[in-house]
């Protein structure tokens, strides 16, 4: 082997073919945007390369890795969140349902979305987790298997995940028709999103100045939680699987850490622990979509 194919095998393996943040689904939509705007048969094969790709990287189970051909650890884990499995899907249900900018793939094509995005609403709700008897959402990764929440990085602990939940409470709200089962997952996730928002609590951010150093970047800003009556309610970023309420926080190192404000610096200031993530999926679009049932 010489050093060249060395060089492309390292490329390949730590860089090449993602689907994490968008990657890939979001280039395919482009190209075929490109192709009702200039009809350039490169557009068109390009879409179907990469649709030929989405096909081959689901898991028989209908879940997609953050990256294809595997990697090895939690790469190969079926990944909610970051828009890897959502994205997907809506890219496929935009096909299966002929609407812009796909209205130009053929038979075949539109068939094989069909049967991915059916599989792919199988892992979903056959992944969507249950406490003791209590359905509630999902966690940022599931094991490409068994389908149970799995670990990813040493600080992201299998966990219900109320923000990466957001996205594919919304996918399966925007099925047309949708059977009881995926209303009962629908209602089961929100209403286990609405219980475990908190009250009375915020995250100070005070300016740092000069920033601070810390792991090979600079942070312009410290954060802590601190009481406040008047605040508007915020989600965890992880809820623990033992009771499916209370919040999980851990330093880098994989340490677990009972309270935000005793994490170490770095993630402390720099990992998003809470949000507001499922605020109008529960306040306005929810509402909306039952009251379109009716």
């Amino acid at each position: 082997m010489t050093a060249q194919d060395d060089l492309s095998r390292t490329w390949y393996k730590n860089y090449a073919y993602a689907f994490d943040n968008r990657s890939t689904y979001s280039h395919m939509r482009l190209l075929a945007e490109m192709y009702n705007q200039i009809p350039f048969d490169h557009y068109k094969q390009a879409v179907y390369k990469t649709l030929d790709y989405l096909y081959e990287a689901q898991y028989a189970v209908g879940g997609w890795p953050q990256f294809y051909p595997l990697r090895g650890g939690y790469y190969d884990r079926i990944t909610y969140n970051d828009d890897v499995m959502s994205g997907i899907m809506f890219e496929l249900k935009d096909i299966k349902d002929t609407a812009y900018p796909y209205e130009f793939l053929e038979t075949e094509q539109r068939d094989e979305a069909v049967a991915a995005f059916e599989l792919g609403i199988e892992c979903i709700l056959d992944s969507q987790i249950t406490i003791g008897t209590t359905l509630t959402a999902w966690c940022q990764q599931h094991d490409e298997i068994t389908l149970a929440p799995a670990q990813a990085r040493a600080y992201e602990y299998p966990s219900i995940t109320p923000g990466e939940s957001v996205k594919i409470v919304r996918l399966l709200m925007a099925i047309e028709n949708p059977s009881q089962e995926i209303i009962d997952s629908v209602t089961a996730a929100v209403t286990w999103m609405d219980s475990v928002k908190i009250s009375g609590i915020r995250i100070q951010v005070t300016p740092l100045n000069p920033p601070v150093l810390d792991n090979g970047s600079y942070f312009y800003e410290d954060r802590w939680l601190v009481l406040d009556p008047a605040a508007l309610p915020i989600w965890p970023r992880f809820c623990s699987l033992d009771d499916g309420i209370s919040p999980i926080f851990a330093n880098r190192d994989g340490t677990i850490i009972d309270e935000f404000n005793d994490l170490e610096f770095n993630r402390r200031v720099g990992y998003s622990w809470y949000g507001t993530w499922p605020k109008s999926l529960i306040e306005i679009d929810y509402p909306a979509w039952v009251a379109g049932l009716e």
